[in-house]
């Protein structure tokens, strides 16, 4: 199997990624459970956000599981949280 998305950088690799979409621009957008994060890339797998912390410096997820989108919104399963989270990225 090839890597399609992997990070050059080992700040950005991934620890237990679980959830994957592929959304309407064509990003690919992972929940990368174990780093406690959303990362999302372009079509050749350059890193274009990363959601983690709040702008007050707080965690956003603790165990981010799933991801889906409607409506240009992204809407993040958060099994640590039990809750859904809705973010813009």
């Amino acid at each position: 199997s090839r890597c399609v998305v992997a990070s050059r950088e080992m700040r950005l690799a991934f620890l237990t990624a679980q959830g994957i979409l592929l959304d309407s621009d064509g990003a690919i957008v992972i929940a990368d459970t174990g780093n406690h994060r959303v990362q999302k890339f372009d079509f050749k797998g350059n890193l274009l956000a990363v959601l983690d912390f709040d702008a007050s410096g707080a965690p956003l997820f603790v165990s981010p599981t799933g991801i889906g989108e409607k409506e240009g919104s992204y809407y993040v399963a958060d099994s640590g949280k039990g809750c859904v989270i809705k973010v813009s990225i």
